[in-house]
């Protein structure tokens, strides 16, 4: 190809999408663009808000669409940590945020088990450490925190728990069977 693709035409168009229906704009193809973002690509940002209640049924941003817009990261984060507090698990929700916002510390080491990278976290956090793999992790879970004004939890992490607040972030993704 002669030029790149515009990143526009591969990424994930939630963010945006959210913040054009705080903003009250229903057709993006009413405003002036480089490259019009792909109609599908917007098709699954809106379904993916409606299932986050960030939108009502005529695409414009409903109140909990509004506080998700107003944290500093995705909206599958900012959603699972607002309905962490109804839960009673806002640390826990901190910490995974965190986790999936930055590098994998333990790369090929822990598998697939979030818990363990929780836990990792908590022993760093706990044991006060400074440098290495984990700072920019403790740094970006103690940004939440503090912004939510609430205390870190070191307690062992529970399945269920970290199950739940997946699901809040990524709800198409749950099996029924």
């Amino acid at each position: 190809a002669s030029f790149s693709t515009p990143e526009i035409e591969q990424a994930d168009l939630s963010p945006l999408m959210l913040e054009l229906a705080v903003w009250g704009v229903q057709e993006i193809d009413e405003l002036k663009w480089v490259s019009l973002p792909p109609s599908s690509a917007q098709s699954v940002a809106r379904q993916l808000l409606s299932q986050l209640d960030a939108l009502d049924a005529n695409g414009m941003a409903t109140e909990h669409g509004r506080m998700m817009n107003k944290l500093p990261c995705h909206p599958r984060i900012a959603h699972m940590l607002l309905r962490s507090e109804d839960l009673g698990l806002m640390p826990l929700a901190c910490d995974i945020a965190g986790l999936i916002e930055e590098r994998d510390p333990l790369s090929q080491e822990a598998g697939v088990d979030l818990n363990i990278r929780i836990e990792g976290l908590r022993r760093h956090r706990r044991e006060q450490r400074t440098g290495g793999k984990w700072d920019r992790i403790v740094r970006n879970v103690n940004y939440y925190l503090d912004l939510l004004k609430i205390e870190a939890d070191d307690a062992s992490v529970d399945d269920y728990e970290t199950g739940i607040l997946l699901a809040q972030a990524y709800p198409e993704r749950i099996a029924f069977a």
